[in-house]
């Protein structure tokens, strides 16, 4: 019996964005994984760095998204429904500007999905010392950078569990940590391309070995 499983395909990740930025000695990334497909989930990973793309230190979250979330964030990116969003965002934004004779720059976000840990499990993990859930949110905004279209945040801080089970922040506009990753329609359309194939890669690799499976047991039945 063979003592480890080493997986065929050299695939890590399903996609990869980087922000750099050499003047401000900054970056940041985000990594898309399919190693959570098993519980039904994407992981996405964030990071912020220095400008080497060396991680900085307590500048890295990973949030957890529903797969059927996902599909459906990837098909509005291709439908262009995330594109017309971020579009009708920026007109409000500037009529609400004009109303209020004030400039409001940075966009409002057009899709958000909450997530997080209990207060339980985040002093299992070590993740918070001071009794609270562990609360994270992925944010979809406008850029306001003309060489970039949108903005993918990942933000975490202390949190509360509400009687339906949701993890909500308590923080407010004061994250414990936040990890933006800009990236142009282009970009996006790529980050949707491979959510759907790798996502469709799977299933059709469970429904296989499925098929196998059932093919192996019909024949040890039928032998005996």
């Amino acid at each position: 019996m063979a003592e480890y499983f080493e997986r065929v395909t050299p695939i890590t990740t399903v996609v990869e964005f980087y922000n750099k930025s050499v003047k401000n000695n900054k970056a940041s990334l985000l990594k898309i994984y399919p190693d959570a497909f098993r519980i039904n989930r994407f992981r996405f990973s964030f990071a912020n760095c220095d400008a080497s793309m060396k991680r900085v230190p307590n500048g890295s979250i990973d949030f957890y998204l529903e797969v059927e979330k996902a599909l459906v964030l990837a098909e509005d990116i291709l439908s262009r429904q995330l594109k017309n969003d971020v579009a009708n965002e920026a007109v409000e934004r500037r009529k609400r500007s004009e109303k209020d004779g004030k400039e409001y720059k940075y966009a409002m976000p057009v899709r958000s999905y909450p997530g997080g840990l209990s207060a339980r499990k985040a002093k299992e993990k070590k993740i918070r010392t001071d009794g609270m859930a562990q609360a994270r949110v992925l944010k979809i905004a406008g850029a306001s950078s003309d060489k970039l279209d949108i903005i993918i945040s990942c933000e975490c801080g202390p949190g509360r569990e509400t009687k339906e089970g949701l993890i909500v922040p308590t923080y407010e506009y004061k994250p414990d940590t936040i990890v933006r990753v800009g990236m142009t329609w282009e970009q996006a359309k790529q980050l949707a391309v491979m959510l759907k194939s790798h996502y469709d890669a799977y299933l059709s690799s469970c429904y296989t070995y499925d098929e196998f499976a059932y093919q192996k047991f019909l024949r040890e039945r039928n032998n005996g």
